[in-house]
């Protein structure tokens, strides 16, 4: 599905009815092992270095955990950032905190004809092709009905359903900075959505298949009234 795009039954892990996160799938029956500690809370404040080697970290605990932002503290990347809060340079590492990727997302809304029960995971997903020459798709289209919760944000009646789309190879990148050299500072996030014209060409796309398939006829026993769409003169 995933190198000719196609459709499917999400893959899920599910127990007791309940979805399983990868840490509980996979770290959590092996937390009584002796060389495994887990600190959910703790802030990684610095690396320690001993002749130039990076040798240990030390954090902070009950706090979150910013890769670029430990590494540029700690005096590793651009120079010109490191001299502008006044921390020692170690190593010049302009690359640091670039590169930063995500996602983009938006959702479909449909009102459906009859009141469904909500689901808290996609009941199908989708990867599929901006245009044909592509190797693998280039966007994500997810199937799911909404809560009660996000009816009224969006303002829908208690029964409707979505389809969420998503960049699945977005080749827009931002950056991580520094706002200060505490290690309490936070960081600024330039995520730089979209800004490749290939992204915005598939998320254009995706909308345009959302479209194409929650008003087409099979789905129509299922749909009052399309709710709102996100259409290109919105995404522009």
């Amino acid at each position: 599905m995933e190198a000719d795009g196609g459709a499917s039954v999400p893959d899920l892990r599910i127990r007791d009815g309940k979805r399983q996160s990868v840490f509980r799938a996979y770290v959590f029956p092996h937390m009584d092992q002796p060389n495994l500690t887990v600190l959910p809370h703790a802030l990684v404040t610095r690396l320690t270095f001993e002749d130039g080697r990076a040798t240990g970290v030390q954090i902070s605990y009950e706090g979150a955990i910013h890769t670029p932002k430990v590494l540029t503290q700690s005096g590793i990347g651009d120079q010109t950032e490191l001299r502008r809060f006044g921390i020692p340079l170690v190593q010049h590492l302009p690359g640091v905190g670039h590169g930063f990727q995500d996602h983009p997302a938006f959702r479909c809304l449909w009102e459906c004809s009859e009141a469904l029960p909500p689901s808290l995971v996609a009941e199908a997903v989708i990867y599929w092709k901006s245009h044909a020459g592509l190797d693998s798709p280039d966007f994500q289209i997810l199937q799911g009905v909404l809560s009660a919760q996000d009816a009224a944000k969006f303002g829908l009646p208690a029964s409707g359903w979505a389809l969420i789309g998503n960049v699945v190879q977005p080749k827009s990148r931002g950056r991580i900075c520094l706002t200060g050299s505490d290690p309490a500072d936070a960081v600024q996030i330039e995520a730089n959505y979209l800004f490749d014209p290939d992204d915005r060409k598939a998320l254009f796309a995706c909308v345009q298949l959302s479209r194409e398939i929650g008003n087409s006829r099979a789905l129509r026993p299922f749909v009052k009234r399309e709710s709102y769409r996100a259409d290109q003169n919105e995404l522009n």
